[in-house]
């Protein structure tokens, strides 16, 4: 995947806000929903609504990067919902065993405070909530941490594969911007993004770890 002219560096900039307010909410979530729920809302709708839309309109305008470029292929029904299966098996084999396990190992607990926290105890609000965070999530991360690092380390590569590179500073910084959840969410999340990355490499199309992801997180928020 090369660039073919279109500027690279762009896509620094374009990963930069949603990796940093993911480096640092985990500082202010709890606090700013204890103040008032609204703030929480507010704060979690710029990070994985208003932030990701303007960034990647920026992104097409004034650097000529289009959704396409980045991994939004079409693909058949069938080949989506086989390989999401797919892929939702191995994330769950890399995210969940291995988390309990580091969980176990270090001594860590749950945190007092998660997303969890949050949702409505109404059945059908509770659903739509876990739906938004599972969509917005998956959606944001996998452009943001799998799809554009990829396009940046590919383009820039003078010599070797970049895969190694891309995978290990993408995963992570995956697994950074969930500290807050404990050291072994870490690892667990690590493990997750750097399958995630070999995934999308292998199969040049976002849909699938979208939708692994996206069924992750449902098992995971509720």
């Amino acid at each position: 995947m090369k660039a073919q002219g279109i500027n690279a560096n762009i896509l620094l900039l374009a990963m930069l806000p949603s990796v940093s307010i993911g480096l640092v909410n985990g500082f202010y979530k709890e606090s700013i929903y204890h103040l008032d729920p609204i703030w929480f809302w507010l704060a979690d709708l710029t990070q994985f609504v208003f932030v990701p839309v303007v960034v990647l309109y920026a992104l097409k305008r004034f650097g000529g990067w289009r959704p396409r470029q980045y991994g939004f292929h079409p693909i058949g029904a069938v080949d989506f919902v086989g390989l999401t299966l797919i892929a939702a098996f191995l994330f769950w084999l890399f995210y969940e065993p291995v988390g309990r396990l580091f969980s176990i190992w270090l001594g860590t607990n749950s945190p007092d405070f998660s997303y969890k926290s949050v949702l409505p105890s109404s059945l059908l609000l509770r659903a739509l909530v876990v739906v938004y965070f599972a969509a917005t999530a998956a959606v944001v991360e996998e452009v943001m941490f799998r799809a554009l690092p990829w396009c940046f380390f590919s383009s820039r590569d003078g010599s070797g594969s970049p895969f190694w590179r891309y995978a290990l500073i993408s995963s992570l910084l995956f697994g950074l911007i969930h500290w807050e959840n404990g050291a072994h969410e870490v690892v667990s999340t690590f493990m997750l993004g750097f399958v995630a990355c070999v995934l999308y490499v292998k199969i040049n199309n976002i849909w699938p770890l979208i939708g692994a992801h996206f069924l992750t997180d449902v098992r995971s928020f509720w």
